[in-house]
């Protein structure tokens, strides 16, 4: 079964919801999701730094301790995420020989808030988190303890400062297209990045596909009578 963790934050739930839709009607195998909510991680906390942009920008590297470090499973930021492709594709390109894969975007310019008016900081990396395929058994994904993830610096979790460079490996860019910042022609994951279209409307076919998808998965079938 494909296993992803995808990021949860109430404040995007119609987002997350919506995300969840997107996978599973173009999924062409088994799909376990499960949502990254801080309402469900209440005996977890994270100490000193905690200026994380969501609620799930450090739990998500709880990943392999919840696996309980064995197989893989796919992360994604979920809630500003859409899903044209079929996510059978992205779990068969899983490695046995990496810690981590994703895309390694090269920098870039970013706004100055984002969603929300969140402050957007600038720093190596960015974005590379925001999809992962982790390799939870792989020794290096062993540092990510709870105590780890509580208290390093978010650098250190973030910029994959717990693997070795060559074991980074690379996933191909169209599973996390940025909106404002890439072409998103032929992309297979869409990531809204600087907000939802409904809060910062930044490209008319990337938010057109989004709010599309959101109509059907609002969408009930009306009860046929006699």
């Amino acid at each position: 079964m494909i296993q992803i963790f995808a990021g949860y934050d109430p404040a995007e739930a119609a987002g997350y919801h919506t995300f969840c839709h997107s996978v599973l009607s173009r999924a062409s195998e088994p799909v376990s999701i499960t949502p990254i909510a801080r309402n469900t991680f209440a005996w977890w906390k994270r100490q000193g730094e905690n200026d994380g942009a969501t609620e799930f920008s450090f739990a998500r590297f709880l990943i392999p301790y919840l696996n309980g470090y064995r197989g893989h499973a796919i992360f994604m930021d979920g809630a500003d995420m859409l899903c044209l492709g079929d996510v059978a594709e992205l779990w068969a390109m899983r490695s046995h020989r990496h810690a981590v894969q994703c895309v390694q975007h090269a920098p870039y310019e970013v706004l100055p808030t984002k969603m929300w008016n969140q402050a957007n900081r600038q720093y190596p990396r960015k974005n590379w988190s925001s999809v992962m395929i982790l390799n939870c058994e792989y020794h290096h994904a062993h540092k990510l303890t709870l105590e780890t993830v509580a208290t390093a610096p978010g650098s250190y979790l973030h910029q994959f400062d717990w693997t070795t460079e060559d074991r980074i490996g690379t996933l191909p860019p169209e599973w996390n297209v940025l909106v404002g910042h890439h072409e998103t022609a032929g992309a297979k994951l869409l990531h809204f990045t600087n907000g939802l279209p409904d809060v910062h409307p930044s490209d008319i076919v990337a938010d057109a596909l989004w709010r599309c998808e959101r109509a059907a998965m609002n969408h009930v079938k009306p009860l046929e009578t006699a």
